[in-house]
């Protein structure tokens, strides 16, 4: 696939991994993965069809139980937590990430034991929740404001069957969430899924741990966020960019080093993201960034505020980069009187 791939708009893809956030024109690609996997898009079957990929990676299977037990004997702490502490009780912040590796999926003793000491998790969005989930679905079918040209739309095709899916089941969604899909599905070849994110993960704790799962947003201000309008030349450009970055090998480069980042709790990698990420070039870059990351950040806050105003020690759960920055959580948190403690 020889598609000419615009300066500017790639890169921001790989913030979806770790933060839930969107565009429009030349936006950054910053939350389509999260939608995807939230919606459970990301895990879409591959139908028999003679003409897709016959190179198809294993999509993942559940562990058995001797596997889990090797699983959580070898679980370390991966990503970012801080201790948020007001009014005599501590809360918690556990940035989070969309798309991981097999062993990602057992949390380290330390991210643990501060769930177990939290009377409720506050995430972006209850993963596991069949009514979420329904609702992103639904959502996530709304009729896009532009029109692919037939070529474009012939190489969105063509990239579902190389990501070994009958493009024709994917066909009644958004254009933007079945590139991002794509993108997901890709990753697989190098190891990474969906069903690996630290989202599904912490879930599958609150509810052994038997802790109330609140939702910080709702599905539908996430998807208003995630699909702004588009022109028919803007979505032209923005497809064939996406699809050229992935057949290169460039976007999993670079989600490969954000992933990595985050699991190291390399939190000078991921405050340095704009210098990398080939998605903030310019002041309009810049601003939709912004809007998609920091201006959605207050309110969270203000959610995470006031449960633990409430009584509850809370375990917040969002993605990774809404955590930088002088407009992110930890610095939020401190500005609404918390004492704000990173554990290492």
């Amino acid at each position: 696939m020889k598609t000419a791939f615009p300066q500017g708009m790639g890169g921001a893809l790989r913030a979806g991994l770790i933060t839930l956030a969107r565009r429009a024109g030349r936006m950054p690609r910053a939350g389509l993965v999260a939608l995807a996997l939230l919606a459970g898009l990301s895990a879409a079957p591959a139908l028999a069809r003679d003409d897709i990929a016959t190179d198809c990676p294993p999509p993942p299977v559940t562990p058995t139980r001797d596997e889990v037990q090797a699983g959580q004997a070898r679980a370390r702490d991966r990503g970012l937590l801080w201790r948020v502490e007001r009014d005599g009780r501590a809360s918690w912040l556990f940035a989070s990430i969309h798309l991981g590796e097999r062993d990602w999926i057992y949390l380290g003793p330390q991210t643990k034991a501060a769930m177990r000491a939290s009377d409720a998790v506050l995430m972006e969005l209850d993963p596991a929740d069949p009514a979420t989930q329904q609702r992103l679905h639904k959502a996530a079918q709304r009729k896009p404001g532009f029109r692919l040209d037939d070529a474009t739309a012939d190489l969105l095709a063509d990239a579902w069957r190389a990501a070994c899916t009958d493009p024709r089941a994917m066909a009644g969604l958004h254009p933007l969430i079945q590139l991002i899909t794509i993108t997901v599905l890709e990753a697989r070849r190098d190891g990474l899924e969906a069903a690996y994110g630290q989202e599904g993960a912490v879930a599958g704790y609150a509810r052994l741990f038997k802790l109330p799962l609140v939702a910080l947003e709702t599905p539908e201000a996430q998807i208003d966020a995630l699909l702004p309008p588009m022109n028919d030349a803007e979505a032209r450009a923005y497809v064939r960019e996406a699809l050229a970055r992935n057949d290169s090998g460039e976007e999993l480069r670079q989600t490969r080093r954000l992933l990595r980042a985050w699991a190291d709790g390399n939190l000078a990698d991921l405050e340095s993201y704009g210098d990398w990420c080939d998605c903030m070039r310019d002041d309009a870059e810049r601003a939709q960034m912004r809007r998609l990351l920091d201006d959605r950040n207050g309110p969270m806050a203000d959610g995470i505020a006031a449960r633990h105003a409430a009584g509850d020690r809370v375990f917040a759960v969002v993605g990774g980069l809404h955590m930088v920055g002088a407009r992110g959580l930890p610095a939020l948190m401190a500005a609404r009187g918390f004492k704000v403690t990173r554990v290492f």
